[in-house]
């Protein structure tokens, strides 16, 4: 969801709570593994369990966040927590183009999209920015992806996948940040 205020994009996950679902599930896993475990393997029952919760934290983190850019940078809320970049501190800006996946052939996915983090990341990319961010980013909080959203005419296969995704009109997008001066590097 995209909103113009003044002079600011804010840029929302279309549906809220889907990360706080997997982490109630993630813990509801972790529960169900301590009473289970067989004496001798507490030390692996852990283990499991402390991946189990960085998972489900990591999506939370990556899925619930709210995404406004300005003309002076990028901020990042996460329920009370807050964090601004201004359009220097951010080392990777770049849009994405998705059209080779396979899943955007299949018409699954998007067809691109904007990619910020204030880590340099991301140059030989293989996965949708979510996933990448869930799984392979050192903070997960900090870099953000905003998808192109798709034309009306096309049917999403699997609509379900995409309804924490953050999007934006891609022309609207482009012009709010060339206005700004922002310079995005095409990948």
């Amino acid at each position: 969801m995209e909103n113009k205020i003044e002079d600011k994009l804010i840029v929302k996950p279309l549906e809220r709570g889907r990360g706080i679902v997997f982490l109630f599930v993630m813990v509801i896993v972790i529960v169900f593994f301590f009473y289970i475990v067989p004496e001798g393997f507490e030390l692996f029952n852990t283990i499991l369990n402390i991946f189990f919760l960085y998972n489900g934290l990591r999506a939370v983190i990556t899925l619930e966040k709210i995404i406004i850019l300005t003309p002076e940078g990028c901020t990042i809320k996460l329920f009370c927590y807050k964090k601004t970049y201004t359009w220097n501190q951010l080392k990777t800006k770049q849009w994405e183009d998705y059209r080779d996946f396979w899943k955007s052939i299949e018409g699954n996915y998007y067809q691109g999209g904007l990619f910020l983090s204030p880590y340099r990341t991301r140059q030989k990319y293989r996965k949708y920015p979510h996933e990448y961010i869930e799984t392979f980013t050192v903070h997960p909080f900090a870099s953000v992806y905003i998808y192109f959203k798709r034309p009306q005419d096309k049917v999403w296969k699997r609509s379900s996948d995409t309804k924490h995704y953050y999007e934006a009109d891609e022309q609207v997008l482009r012009d709010t940040l060339s206005r700004w001066g922002v310079e995005i590097e095409e990948n």
